[in-house]
């Protein structure tokens, strides 16, 4: 049987951050079995004028403060500079196939508060099956309808 519990591994890599203008670096993603993940970046209500940009780092190896971020490896989605824009909002970026093993994505906040509630790696097409969650969920159920039972 195939669902998303079982077919994808689901971590928090960043909890709630007051987003104020600096680079902030979420937890290190290692991609070891898996050729695909999913970025979100949920916020709170973001000052006007607020600049958010999603960009991947890539590494070799799992050492903060050392991921590349250049044009061959940049994955990067950046906001409009409006409130309207990213208050309560979500941005989501996806990294197919990564030229390493190590991810860190990383939230350039510009001008403005962009306060978040957190950040989500979702790491799909995994190599083996079932997969196993991440130790940031504490527990997981799939329910199957009782009138398929």
């Amino acid at each position: 049987m195939n669902n998303l519990l079982t077919d994808v591994e689901i971590r928090r890599i960043l909890t709630r951050n007051t987003g104020t203008p600096q680079t902030i670096d979420c937890t290190i993603v290692d991609m070891a079995g898996f050729d695909e993940v999913t970025f979100l970046a949920q916020f709170q209500t973001v000052v006007n004028d607020a600049i958010v940009t999603m960009r991947v780092g890539q590494f070799t190896a799992s050492v903060s403060g050392s991921m590349v971020v250049s044009e061959a490896t940049l994955g990067a989605i950046t906001s409009d500079g409006t409130t309207i824009a990213l208050s309560n909002k979500m941005l989501a970026l996806t990294v197919t196939k990564p030229k390493y093993r190590y991810l860190e994505l990383q939230l350039v906040i510009a001008d403005q508060n962009a306060p978040i509630d957190s950040v989500i790696a979702i790491l799909s097409k995994a190599r083996k099956r079932p997969t196993t969650q991440g130790a940031t969920v504490i527990d997981s159920a799939i329910f199957e309808s009782p009138g398929a039972a």
